[in-house]
């Protein structure tokens, strides 16, 4: 019997000290992974178009763009009074919440893309040919600036840079970066 547990012993041990396997997942690459090599950053410019122009994982910038602005123009109309969110849009005024989803996925996606593209813009010179770094470069002003002119067109005041606690500014100074 004792040889029995001391040989279970023996195997528990070499086995569990004997095989130390980690296992990368490739879907989830680190941010250096990503914004060091021209493949990270051509699936980023991807990736944030989708977010800004087709987002499946919510509202897209341009469709709560032009939902806001034009509820709040009346140039367009809520056909179904269940959608709230838009019902509060085209009444205006007080009547909008401050959890309105339109205006906080306009607010939340645009805000998003526009730290993406500002990681593009600065981190471009990691890559060695000279087109590609600067079509990155080109794409990441691109996608700053319409971000950056989506939100200066509905608040007065706007995150030019990026970051934690990042500083506001007001709308001249996000239209002035936007084109420079």
């Amino acid at each position: 019997m004792k040889k029995i547990v001391y040989v279970s012993l023996l195997i528990f041990a070499v086995g569990s000290w004997g095989c130390k396997k980690e296992y990368k997942n490739p879907n989830a690459p680190t941010q250096d992974e990503v914004f060091n090599s021209a493949d990270g950053m051509t699936r980023v410019i991807v990736g944030i178009k989708q977010r800004f122009a087709v987002n499946s994982l919510g509202v897209a910038s341009i469709y709560s763009a032009i939902s806001a602005s034009g509820l709040t123009t009346k140039e367009v109309a809520v056909l179904n009074a269940g959608n709230a969110d838009l019902a509060q849009l085209e009444i205006g005024g007080s009547n909008v919440a401050p959890n309105n989803g339109v205006i906080l996925s306009l607010w939340t996606t645009t805000n998003i893309t526009s730290s993406e593209a500002q990681k593009l813009i600065d981190n471009s010179g990691n890559i060695g040919d000279v087109n590609l770094r600067n079509a990155v470069k080109i794409y990441g002003n691109l996608y700053k600036a319409m971000s950056l002119g989506t939100l200066a067109t509905f608040w007065e005041m706007v995150p030019i840079n990026t970051g934690d606690n990042a500083p506001y500014s007001t709308r001249a100074d996000a239209l002035t970066k936007l084109i420079q």
